[in-house]
């Protein structure tokens, strides 16, 4: 099948640049409480890189 593992904490931080952006953007909105949610969702893809970097051979 071909599956690069290596690929997915290189995706994941892609996902956290995302994710500070758009938690900044929904910040600079005005609307705090909104913006838990790409808060979380970005510290799970940090999750994900931290533990999948070292993980990857």
């Amino acid at each position: 099948m071909r599956i690069r593992p290596g690929l997915t904490p290189l995706a994941a931080a892609r996902l956290v640049i995302i994710m500070i952006g758009a938690t900044a953007v929904t910040l600079a909105g005005g609307d705090g409480a909104m913006a838990l949610i790409p808060l979380i969702v970005g510290l799970l893809a940090a999750f994900v890189t931290y533990s999948r970097w070292r993980l990857t051979p």
